[in-house]
């Protein structure tokens, strides 16, 4: 998850570089599209909250939850 996090956030950087800002709600939508299927609850709970995650927030939690899933995995 940190290596997906990372090269997310340098494609990210190169975008905004190149004079194309993104949006926080854009930042999000892209980071929950790419993860496996093992995080689909996961996703899908945080696309039904009615409060706003920012992506610092969502890194966290993301990282959070792959340590849950290899916890169970073991």
């Amino acid at each position: 998850m940190s290596y997906y996090l990372n090269s997310l956030k340098e494609i990210f950087d190169k975008v905004v570089v190149a004079g194309e800002p993104i949006s926080e709600f854009d930042l999000v939508g892209y980071i929950l599209s790419g993860p496996s299927n093992d995080y689909e609850s996961f996703i899908n709970s945080i696309e039904t909250w009615t409060k706003s995650v920012i992506t610092d927030e969502l890194h966290g939690m993301l990282l959070s939850k792959e340590i849950s899933l290899q916890k169970h995995k073991t």
